[in-house]
């Protein structure tokens, strides 16, 4: 229960609202703006900081899924929508991070396809009929690319093998 009131704090709303508006054009955009020491954006620090607690918390929900101790359905609601959003902000750092070897959160994509999965059964009208991918943000000006969680998967058996 202490997750899901962390969940709905405050504080832990502001930091997932700085993680889903931070904008980059690849993994190298996104480490030159928001790297914590070196990044050129101004809240560099803090936005950073904001995306590793919420990393950080996914990557915990996605510990207490392998182990177990929590259904997928514990999920429903926030915390999936959530989740969804994470993934779909920051699937393709996954996949770049992992590419280039750098321990960010790719790990997490067993997990977060299980999410995904789970949610197309739920919500099959937030996902296209025919390639199954999310429709993606509402607003136009926000130029994302959906990476399939399984790609990342793959990716991490080949690099990491």
């Amino acid at each position: 229960m202490r997750l899901w009131e962390k969940w709905n704090t405050k504080e832990f709303s502001e930091m997932r609202f700085d993680a889903w508006n931070m904008r980059y054009k690849d993994l190298d955009d996104f480490l030159e703006q928001y790297n914590p020491v070196t990044g050129s954006h101004p809240e560099a620090k803090h936005l950073f900081g904001s995306w590793v607690t919420f990393a950080r918390t996914i990557g915990g929900l996605a510990t207490l899924r392998r182990k177990n101790l929590i259904e997928i359905d514990f999920l429903d609601g926030a915390m999936i929508n959530d989740i969804y959003n994470f993934w779909y902000n920051f699937g393709q750092v996954a996949y770049e991070s992992t590419e280039k070897r750098i321990p960010l959160f790719g790990g997490n994509a067993p997990f977060i396809k299980e999410v995904i999965d789970y949610d197309r059964i739920r919500r099959p009208w937030m996902y296209d009929k025919d390639s199954g991918e999310p429709r993606g943000p509402s607003d136009p000006n926000i130029e994302l690319t959906w990476v399939k969680p399984e790609d990342v998967i793959e990716l991490r058996k080949k690099v990491y093998q």
